[in-house]
């Protein structure tokens, strides 16, 4: 990769011309205190200016690319400076970041290390490093994010936080021990949630050791209720150990090889298997889980929900359910 020249800290100051949204203080990288939006017992979810900038950046410019850009007639309205360093970083972006994985690739991983203030213990030097050069970009193309984009993407990320939040409240306690009891394993507290504008091409991602999730505000398949069940499968990413190890003790007694994806599928079922269950219980009926609604892992539907759905009714015991899992689905 080619070595990357930035636009001095000075495009910083803004000119706010007419039309032009008031001068507002850049927050610092990595204050979360500042990026707060809400906490429950489960959940910290963050609206964070620099999380988003670069979220914003890299999947406007990624291959999967995205439709979001500045507010046209505010942005023709900033300094040239200001307008360059944006476009500076968009440059920077497609050709340093849009081809690395959004969610294992080194830099992007100590990227969000950096912006999301993860304690990343020994390897503090090596994060530092590998963020810092897409720091410096960041910082050239805040000043016209600041003034035509985190305005509306800040609004919008709070408004989903807001809603999401008395859900978790009400229903978050239920959930969260019945999928503890499916996974056998002890449910995480506090996750932190950034709360962004596209997040990966299917709407959210989350990595673990140190667990941290991305959802967005943006996806039609992460509003109402679906958020609901959505923050809870991010979450479930990071507790699957008892289910893998349940599908690698069926796979070596059927002596068939491990079937690919199948976590993924129990995952989907589960989650919102158990969130409906719960709201139904609370007489919300309306719900329908994100794997149906999206039409989501069809060819798996019919032996989902022969094997593994009698399990999380309590009719099938773990074992016996994941035995006939596993053998429809090496089939």
């Amino acid at each position: 990769m080619r070595r990357w020249m930035v636009l001095p800290v000075a495009v910083f100051t803004l000119a706010c011309g007419a039309g032009l949204p008031p001068e507002e203080p850049l927050p610092s990288v990595g204050d979360r205190a500042e990026a707060l939006a809400a906490s429950t017992e489960h959940f910290s979810f963050y609206n964070g200016f620099w999380v988003n900038l670069h979220d914003v950046l890299y999947w406007r410019t990624s291959q999967e690319g995205s439709p979001h850009a500045l507010v046209e007639e505010c942005f023709a309205g900033l300094p040239p400076s200001t307008q360059e360093g944006w476009n500076q970083a968009n440059t920077y972006y497609v050709e340093e970041m849009a081809d690395r994985h959004h969610r294992t690739d080194s830099v992007m991983v100590a990227v969000r290390y950096r912006l999301s203030a993860l304690d990343h213990g020994e390897d503090d030097g090596l994060i530092e490093s590998l963020s810092g050069p897409v720091l410096d970009v960041l910082e050239v193309a805040a000043p016209a994010y600041m003034a035509c984009g985190w305005p509306q993407d800040s609004e919008r990320n709070r408004a989903w936080i807001q809603e999401l939040v008395p859900m978790v409240e009400s229903h978050g306690d239920a959930i969260a021990e019945r999928l503890s009891g499916f996974y056998e394993r002890p449910w995480p507290m506090g996750i932190p949630v950034d709360v962004v504008s596209f997040a990966s091409w299917a709407g959210a991602n989350t990595i673990v050791a140190p667990n941290h999730v991305q959802m967005s505000s943006v996806d039609s398949g992460y509003q109402g209720l679906l958020a609901l069940e959505m923050v809870f499968h991010e979450t479930s990413h990071t507790t699957m150990g008892g289910v893998r190890e349940r599908i690698a003790e069926a796979s070596e007694a059927l002596g068939v090889p491990v079937p690919n994806g199948l976590w993924h599928q129990v995952l989907f079922m589960t989650s919102g298997e158990v969130t409906r269950q719960v709201l139904a219980e609370a007489n919300v009926s309306e719900f329908t889980a994100y794997m149906y609604e999206n039409g989501l892992f069809r060819r798996a539907h019919e032996r989902l929900e022969a094997h593994w759905l009698p399990h999380l009714h309590g009719e099938r015991g773990v074992e016996e359910a994941m035995l006939g899992l596993v053998e429809a689905a090496s089939r």
